[in-house]
């Protein structure tokens, strides 16, 4: 591990690129010829990152020093706005150009984002959804198609005489695709990036009219670090907005439910997370950092845990402490710290000694160094632990 160090605030792909492979020089990191093991979804506080050295993109700073509106758009480069993103690429989106965006979930709205971005001239957002036409018109669209069918077909057709000469796929579905084809001008292409739910497709009508398919698995790594990264700490693009629901991780079945439902554009999953840098053999205010919080975010040596801080966990009900005064920088911890840590915390990243992380790092050591995170919400982590 040499690009990312313990203490980094890191954005966690779904995709794990070596950053070596034929696939990755090229930019396609999404299809990686080495890292194929690993999670492709993360909804839990720690989890392994296969391919953590070149895979993960280090984010200036720390989240204390980040509104909670940039931390959200921040997760969105983890999955989302790179997937709308990889359409706008696939498709080669540039100036001038009219463009058509099928699908209006989180990944289609961040379509339109990325259309503008690359310089599209028109957009025609495809929804049905009035919360979603609002959204997709502030992010850029310039146009909105409700119809669906040959009804959009026909509505695109008016408003383009000959069709659009790009259009984003960001559905999947059989109707989704088969439209987005009769809405291309001769000469176009399709960027397709939602998970495929197809019959049958025939590919005769891509040959006699001369229209280009391409895209699927995001290149996460690669455009985080060549564009959208950036793009966000600009303020220049917020696609933090697509999140319009939060979730505690415990209610993970109703963040779905709404998303289900079409009450969530898409729903943000976290965990409850404070920070606290005062003097813990003060109990007072280390009660009032704590209450209610599931996770708190600690840096102390490790000689002043005490039973103080145990009292606080207790009166709380604090689950965790994340303590960032043992990463990587004491070396093995004194016994009955250790022994305190696996009580207590249960799962402590603070010494990696509690039953779960000590497995967890084991597997880690197994695995040619492969790194151990912790999320707090999910896309975005602090580098912990890797010896």
């Amino acid at each position: 591990m040499t690009n990312v160090q313990p203490g980094d605030f890191v954005i966690v792909p779904f995709t794990h690129g070596c950053g070596e492979c034929q696939a990755c020089l090229a930019g396609f990191d999404g299809d990686c010829l080495n890292n194929r093991a690993g999670g492709a979804g993360y909804q839990a506080e720690y989890l392994r990152y296969v391919g953590a050295n070149w895979g993960l993109v280090k984010i200036p700073g720390q989240p204390s020093d980040y509104s909670d509106e940039m931390l959200n758009s921040f997760v969105t480069l983890a999955d989302v706005m790179a997937t709308g993103f990889h359409a706008a690429f696939s498709a080669e989106v540039k100036k001038g150009d009219t463009v058509a965006v099928v699908g209006d979930g989180a990944v289609g709205l961040a379509g339109i984002i990325s259309a503008k971005l690359s310089g599209a001239q028109s957009i025609i957002a495809m929804s049905r959804h009035e919360d979603r036409q609002k959204l997709a018109l502030e992010f850029g669209a310039t146009a909105i198609v409700a119809a669906r069918g040959t009804y959009a077909v026909a509505e695109v057709m008016a408003l383009t005489e000959a069709g659009v000469n790009v259009v984003l796929e960001a559905e999947g579905s059989q109707e989704a695709l088969e439209t987005a084809v009769k809405i291309s001008r001769p000469g176009a292409v399709v960027g397709r990036v939602w998970v495929p739910h197809l019959h049958d497709f025939d590919t005769n009508q891509l040959f006699w009219r001369n229209i280009g398919l391409r895209g699927v698995i995001a290149a996460v790594t690669t455009h985080v670090n060549t564009t959208l990264l950036q793009a966000v700490l600009d303020g220049t693009i917020n696609p933090g907005k697509v999140f319009n629901q939060q979730f505690k991780l415990d209610d993970i079945q109703s963040a779905y439910e709404a998303i289900d439902q079409r009450t969530a554009i898409k729903s943000l999953h976290f965990s409850d997370v404070t920070q606290f840098s005062g003097d813990v053999n003060d109990i007072d205010p280390l009660i009032a950092a704590m209450k209610n919080q599931d996770v708190i975010y600690m840096n102390f040596d490790n000689k002043a845990v005490t039973n103080i801080v145990v009292e606080a966990m207790q009166k709380t009900g604090t689950k965790r402490i994340f303590q960032a005064g043992v990463l990587g920088v004491y070396g093995e911890v004194s016994e009955p710290f250790a022994t305190w840590n696996s009580q207590i915390l249960g799962r402590s990243i603070a010494s990696g000694r509690g039953n779960e992380v000590l497995e967890a790092s084991d597997l880690c050591r197994e695995s040619e160094r492969r790194t151990l995170y912790w999320s707090a919400n999910i896309a975005t982590g602090y580098c912990t632990v890797c010896d």
